[in-house]
């Protein structure tokens, strides 16, 4: 694997720790969405979402595929293995299954978030289409599907309870849902949103991003 160190210390300010000697980067796995079919463009990975809980990554490219990759980067308790060896972390980038989500049908999926307390999937595509897929008996299943045919998300975020998920169109809308699937409150900004929504830690603000850099 390549290591990379951070020399220019672009890192610093996020990190208020005395005891933190380093920082390093380095390239664990290099992973592929299913090989393109003939006279089909090659896909193109569009979003990731990792699970810290369960330690799964979530992969959705510009064909429709939605691909869930188990890693053994958990221990018995459940906890993200963290080795003071640099050479030991490189090793733990296995995964151990590589599952498929089949239900977008072809449409390019664009967004990707995970409710990690209630351990749900929620993605959604270019058509407006916006699944929650939830895991039982081993089995990855669609929970609730949705589509307001008016235009397309550009940005998802459950806030940090898993109570509320906060979905951004293109077109401005705002809509704010709760984990049931009930709407909660929706909102037209008039304005055209391009870089997504986050939730603020108290988990009583949005922070969303228009089209012209504000």
């Amino acid at each position: 694997s390549e290591m990379i160190t951070d020399e220019a210390n672009t890192l610093t300010p996020f990190v208020d720790d005395s005891s933190i000697k380093g920082i390093y980067i380095y390239r664990s796995r290099k992973i592929n969405l299913p090989p393109p079919v003939d006279d089909a463009q090659e896909d193109v990975v569009n979003c990731l979402a990792w699970n810290q809980n369960a330690g799964i990554l979530a992969a959705g490219g510009t064909r429709g595929h939605m691909r869930l990759l188990q890693t053994n980067m958990m221990n018995a308790e459940r906890e993200i293995l963290m080795e003071k060896d640099v050479q030991a972390i490189t090793q733990i980038g296995v995964f151990t299954s590589n599952l498929s989500l089949e239900g977008h049908n072809g449409h390019e999926v664009q967004c990707c978030a995970w409710n990690e307390p209630a351990q749900k999937l929620t993605t959604s595509d270019k058509s407006g289409a916006i699944i929650v897929w939830n895991y039982d008996k081993e089995n990855w299943y669609e929970e609730m599907v949705n589509n307001r045919n008016q235009s397309h998300v550009i940005g998802m975020a459950w806030s940090h309870d898993g109570v509320r998920i906060c979905i951004a169109y293109a077109d401005g809308t705002l809509i704010c849902g709760s984990n049931d699937g009930s709407r909660v409150w929706s909102k037209d900004l008039g304005y055209e949103l391009a870089g997504g929504c986050a939730w603020s830690p108290s988990n009583n603000m949005i922070l969303v991003g228009l089209s012209d850099g504000e």
